[in-house]
Formats: C-alpha cells, structure tokens, sequence
C-alpha cells in the first residue's frame, strides 16, 4: 500500500529544503485511524453536560441538586444549577487527565506513541464500563479517574503521533483531525443525550455513559494495526526499521534528508539525561515552553468548555425547555464538526496564524454580542419568566457564531501548534505539559463555571470577551507562524523571530551536549552518532549560506579602483557552499555566541579561501580555467591583476576582522587575527602549499607526508574557522581544542573526498575541471592507496 499515493503537492514551490515523498494512501489511513484517539475525549465533552441534566441521574447520585431544583420557584435563571458537587464530578476526570500526563510522557517517550495510545483507550474503556455500572457515587468517580488517566494518556500521545507522521507540508490537515474527533465525539454524545433522556423508566443515562466504551474499543483496536512513528523507533535504537518505515509513509526511496534529520535530532535527545530539567531551566527552550502553557491556558480562557460542557443547562437557564435545549446543543456540535473541516482545508494553506487571528476577532464579537443580549433580558437580577421564540433564535445564532470561530482557530489549532514545535529531546516532556496545563484549566474552568455564572451574570461572558483580546493579541506580536515546516526544523522560526530570537543565543540545543558529542566521535561504539557540526541541517546551511553571501555583498561594494573591486567581487560572489563561514557560525553559536558576533570573521576566512583559489588557479600553479562553474579569475581579468587582487584579498580580510567585528572583547579580536595569521602563513596554508608544489612527481611521498601537507593546507582553514567561531563565542580553552581537533579531521576528510571526486566525476558535476591532479602527477589518497580504500 505504501506505494500506492498521490506527489505531495510542494507548496513551498522550488524550495529545496523540502522533503520528497507522496502522501501515500498508507499515511493517509494510519493517521485517520490515529486520529480516532480525539473521539474518546469529545464523547466525554459531550456527554457530561447533557447526563447532569437528566432527572433520573441527578435524583439518583445528586438528590440534593435534584430536590434544589425541583423546589426551586425563584424566576433567577443565573444561579440554578450553582452545585460544586455536581460540577466536581464533571471536572474530577480532568485532575486525573493533569497527572496522568506526566506519566504519559516516560511510556510515550519509553515505548512509543502506538502503545501510549493503546494503554490510554484500554483505562478509558474500563473506566467507562465503572460508569455505566454505577450504583452509588463513589463508583461514578472511580470511573470519572480511569477516564481522566485514558484522556491524559491519548491526549499526550496522538497529536505527537500525528506530527510525526504526517508529510510536513500536510502536517496541519492532519493533525486537525485529532481535533474534528473531539468535535465528532461531542456531536454523537449530544445526539445520544438527546435520544436516551426520552428512554422511560429513567436508565437512559447508563446508556450515555457507557457507550464512552465505544471509541475506546475504536482507539485499542486502531493501536493494533498502527506501525509506530520513525521519529520514536530512532528514539528507540531502531533505526533500520524506521528507515524502512519511512519509505513506506513517504513513497519514495529518497527518503535520507528527512531520516538524517531525524537521526541527528535523535542523537541531540540521547544526550539529554532529564528533559525536564532542560526545559524548564535552558533558555533556548524558552519560548516553546511559553507556548505550552499559554495556549492550552487562553485555549480554555475563551470560554469555549463552559459551552460544550454546559450547553444543555446554559440553553436550559437561559429559557429553553430541557429537550429544546439538548436540541440547541446538538445544533452547536454540528457547527463545530463543520467549522473543524474548514480548518482541515485551511490550516497548511493560510497558515496557524491567520486562522488564530481571525477566530480569535470572530469569537470577541459574538461573545460580546451573547452578552449583550442576556444582559438585556436578564439584567443583574436574572428575573425572568418566559423568553420570546426570536430571543432563543437570535442566541442560538451567536453562539453558533461564536462556535464556529473556536473550531476553525482555537479548538484545532491549541492541539497542533504545541504538538509540532518542540524538538525531539524534550517533545514527549513539552507535550506533557501543554496537556497538563490544558487539563488543568478545564477543570478550573469546569468547578467555577456555574459559580462565575451566579455570581457574574451576564458579565460572565465579558470575562472571557477579554482574555479573547489578550490571546489574540498575544498570537499578534509572539506566535511565528509553522506551516510548511519540518517538524526538526522548527527550532528556526525562534531564531528568526524579534522577540524570542534573544533567547536562543545559548546554542541551537544544548552547547554543552555538543561537546560530548564530539568526544562520542572518537569511540567506536558511538560511530554512528553524527556531530552536531557535521549534522547541521539543509535548510539552516541554506539560511546561512544566503546570510553569508549578502555579508560578503556588503562587504565588497564596487567603488574605486573599479578594476580591482570588480575583480573582488566577481571571485568573492562566484558562488560555493560557504562551508568555512559557515562553520565558522556554527562554531560560535555552539558555545554560546550569536551569528552577527561571528559573521565578520566568517566573511574574512572566506575571503582568504578565495585568495588561495585565485593563486592555486594560475598557470604556474594547478592552472585550471574552471572555479564554480565560471571562468577562473586570471581568465577574466588577467594574471597579473589575479595575482595583486588575490594580496588585496588577504590584506583586506585583517581590515574586515579588526574593523567590522562589534561587541567583542579585544582581547578575543587580537586572538582572532593571530590565530588566522598562523593558519594561512608559513606553518598553514601557504606554507604547506609550498611543500605541496615541491612533492609534485616524486614517488617518495608517503601517508605521513601526505597527511602533514594536508592537516596543514586544507584542513587548516576549516579548523581555523571553527576556532575563530569558538573564541568570537566566549568558548574556554577545552572547547577550542575540542573544536580544533574535531575540523581537523572534517578537514582531512574534506581532502580525502575532493581528491575522489577529482578522478571519478567530469569537470561538468565539479564545476571546475577534472583529473589535473593526476596531469600534474600530485600525489593524492587515490594515488598512494587506490580508489577502493
């Protein structure tokens, strides 16, 4: 079946960050049946409000709220369902969700999302057989705690499933369907609420509850046919059946950027011994922990539970007769089925923002306008005997109104925003805590509720009007919009946002972690683990390389002489990876600096690069007419200008670093130019071009001599632009040395592949021009050990 699917659309355009693959019909009904996970958290929604207004239920577990209204002939509508009893055996199921989460992440983290999620509807479903058995209240609550511990457990572990899973750019549509579960399951409870009150003989209510078992049974038997996510089996050490895995999901066999992406994001996670600690205490966690706990508080500050929970008794206290106003809620659950769909549509094409922004405004003026009419009607007194037909009408509609905007923003979005912006280490732990939070303010939210109401009127709703106005303006100035993005290469957008960017100068993840990677280099039993250096992502070398390019613009404006600066230009912006700059940056943000810190000497150690391109491609030196694909600089220009401009270059690369480097001690800058002076003079790069150009058609040149010209030549600019990244940063001594020996062999291997490709691919793929290291009889690693070593 994996091979069966339709091209993933590219949204993104040319974009080439983006993954390969086809939204297979294989990832389409694994997540459909993960997704099911909501159903068991919306039936609960849905049902607890309309079985709290069944007679023959309360008379049964609640006789005292029973009689109260019963006798009850005050016309006061605010304050007639004002129970704290009642209202705990509604939210007790959410305390029990709040701490089951924790645990939830160390089995979701430990064994998977498929067993989470397993274990989740199997509690649920015991839970739910408690219920519906019930014969005093004490049974009612013990059921209402197993069903908090599968709602915690489901909660936590499918919208992480979903993320994971899903194509990146479909990653919103199919994460919305946790939440059009919810909606579905509030929709059937409603309708079953409506049916089952009409049962004679008053056993309606066991019905009710006891069908909870039915998307239990759905979710344990969906668990059984699930595969896992690859991003949990990597976690778990399994990496070649998440790799096959992943060709199945995506439909392709190219499926190494994404896995790699996975892998080293893995790799980051195993070197974090407490999650927790880290992402409460490391400030660049900082702002997806904001996230976590704000969104799941505002989502449940719209006021959006009050209504689903409550509708039958709201409709009821507002005016409407029992069945009319379990018939009134049934009408709302349709609309938020309906607004959910339109978020599914919507969500990866307009993006999370958009969507937050305008249901957030949508919501403000409705909930406005409920008050507004039950303020009107009732006034503060909540004296009122009979509401005309239009009145109900007209209510219905706001609500209706105000429904639909929270299902197309707040209801889908509160799931899928937190779900897919933490980092693999901490994405279990992160999870753990928007659910928490989110349990933990519905139940608030669910005990005051009918309080609030008696004692707020119709001010109750101009409460909630106003946390409204924060949250949305909250999205406003601090949510960065993740549509499009790779789950692992989320951790941009809070580099590139104005406010959280200044929380994220402490290193990508962990600085710290970095350094033991690279010591886990050295060890035989760690040599798959990949260095955090060497792992840097596609999209970021992308990011970086275009950041590169506009400094080294800026940095060679044409101006007089026209002919020297015209010469600079077209060789400093010729074109290449940028792979020292780049280093060079990463070097520096891993021990805690920041890209502009190192940005001056990461354009200087470029500039020298492109001199020592300019010199090697004369014709008494490699004599190559071809670099990046274009015609060398002596060929343009003529040697002698190619000579003096290539000394320009490497004057002009000191200037850079004294001048153009800001905010750093200068002390650091004068250790930065002599450490670059020492790796481009006698004992680096030049002076080992030297030793090169003299070994040239010898036969005595052996590995060690090979090695000593290459540590000194080729690997010399690439560890010194590491180091340089490192001191500009603030690194210590160890770090530096760390550093230093860890570009020293990216070095050498940087010279064992350049001298493969000089034998094996054509100038065309090399863009300069082939086989004249054989021409010139260099000696080479091919040369000395053959091809196949």
């Amino acid at each position: 079946m994996g091979g069966v699917g339709f091209a993933v659309s590219g949204r993104r355009g040319d974009d080439p960050t983006q993954y390969p693959g086809k939204l297979t019909w294989y990832v389409v009904m694994t997540l459909m049946a993960a997704a099911m996970g909501g159903l068991i958290f919306g039936y609960d929604i849905g049902i607890s409000g309309g079985v709290t207004s069944m007679a023959p239920f309360l008379e049964k577990f609640f006789p005292s709220v029973y009689h109260k209204q019963m006798d009850d002939t005050s016309t006061n509508q605010y304050c007639k369902f004002d129970s704290q009893i009642l209202t705990l055996f509604t939210s007790s199921l959410y305390l029990a969700a709040l701490v089951a989460s924790f645990f939830a992440s160390t089995m979701t983290k430990k064994f998977g999302r498929r067993k989470s999620m397993m274990f989740g509807g199997i509690i649920f479903l015991v839970g739910a057989i408690i219920n519906a058995a019930a014969v005093h209240i004490s049974m009612l609550i013990i059921g209402r705690v197993l069903l908090g511990i599968g709602v915690g457990f489901a909660n936590q572990s499918v919208p992480l499933y979903l993320s994971e899973m899903s194509p990146y750019n479909y990653r919103g549509t199919f994460n919305v369907c946790f939440q059009l579960m919810i909606t579905i399951g509030i929709l059937v409870a409603n309708l079953f609420n409506y049916f089952f009150a009409k049962i004679e003989g008053g056993w309606g209510w066991r019905l009710s509850l006891g069908l909870a078992g039915v998307p239990a049974i759905i979710i344990i038997i969906s668990s059984f046919f699930l595969s896992d996510t690859p991003n949990s089996l990597v976690d778990r050490g399994r990496e070649e059946e998440a790799k096959t895995l992943l060709k199945r999901i995506r439909g392709v066999e190219n499926i190494d950027a994404e896995f790699n992406d996975i892998l080293a994001a893995s790799n980051e996670a195993k070197l974090l011994q407490n999650p927790w600690q880290n992402i409460f205490k490391r400030r660049c966690y900082r702002p997806q922990l904001v996230m976590s706990i704000m969104i799941p508080f505002f989502q449940q500050l719209t006021g959006i539970n009050v209504i689903m929970f409550y509708a039958p008794v709201l409709f009821k206290t507002i005016g409407f007769g029992s069945d009319a106003s379990l018939m009134s809620a049934v009408i709302t659950g349709v609309i938020n089925v309906l607004a959910t769909c339109v978020s599914i549509g919507f969500a990866d094409r307009l993006g999370r923002r958009t969507l937050f922004l305008e249901g957030g405004v949508q919501m403000l003026i409705f909930q406005i306008a409920v008050a507004a009419l039950i303020g009107v009607k009732f006034g503060v007194t909540g004296d009122v005997t009979e509401l005309p037909k239009w009145f109900a009408i007209v209510v219905v509609i706001c609500i209706c109104f105000y429904v639909a905007g929270f299902a197309w923003s707040w209801g889908p979005l509160g799931w899928l925003y937190p779900s897919e912006i933490f980092s693999l280490e901490i994405r279990s732990a992160g999870q753990s805590v928007n659910v928490a939070v989110n349990m933990f303010f519905t139940f608030l939210v669910a005990q005051i509720f009918l309080v609030m109401l008696c004692r707020m009127k119709f001010g109750l709703f101009i409460f909630f009007a106003f946390f409204v106005i924060v949250m949305t303006s909250f999205c406003y100035f601090l949510m960065p919009e993740t549509k499009n993005i790779p789950i692992e290469e989320m951790t941009q957008i809070w580099r590139d946002h104005w406010f959280w960017k200044r929380f994220m100068d402490d290193d990508r993840v962990n600085g710290a972690n970095e350094m033991t990677r690279m010591e886990q280099q050295s060890s035989p039993k760690k040599s798959k683990k990949r260095a955090k250096v060497d792992s840097i992502s596609k999209p970021t070398c992308l990011k970086r390389q275009i950041a590169v390019n506009k400094a080294l613009e800026e940095a060679v404006l044409l101006r007089e002489p026209f002919q020297v600066h015209e010469s600079m230009s077209y060789s400093l912006l010729a074109g290449g990876k940028r792979v020292r700059p780049i280093l060079c940056i990463a070097s520096c943000e891993l021990v805690g600096g920041q890209e502009s810190t190192a940005m001056p000497a990461a354009c200087a150690v470029e500039m020298i690069h492109t001199m020592t391109l300019m010199h090697d491609d004369l014709p008494f030196m490699a004599n190559d007419d071809l670099q990046h694909g274009k015609p060398t600089s002596h060929k343009v220009f003529g040697e002698d200008v190619a000579v003096l401009v290539g000394d320009a270059f490497f004057l002009f690369a000191f200037e850079h670093v004294a001048i153009a480097i800001k905010g750093v001690p200068s002390e650091r800058i004068v250790r930065v130019i002599s450490e670059l002076a020492k790796c481009v003079g006698a004992e680096g790069v030049i002076g080992c071009q030297v030793v090169d150009i003299c070994s040239q058609g010898k036969s005595d040149v052996g590995l060690d001599l090979l090695e000593f010209i290459h540590i000194h030549k080729t690997a010399a600019l690439l560890k010194g632009s590491a180091v340089l990244g490192a001191i500009l940063g603030g690194a210590n001594d160890q770090e530096v040395a760390k550093l230093r020996k860890f570009a020293r062999c990216i070095g050498l291997l940087f010279q064992v592949v350049d001298d493969i490709l000089d034998v094996t691919k054509s100038s065309q793929q090399l863009g300069q021009t082939a086989g004249k290291d054989l021409l010139a009889d260099k000696s080479t690693y091919p040369k000395l050990i053959g091809i196949e070593k």
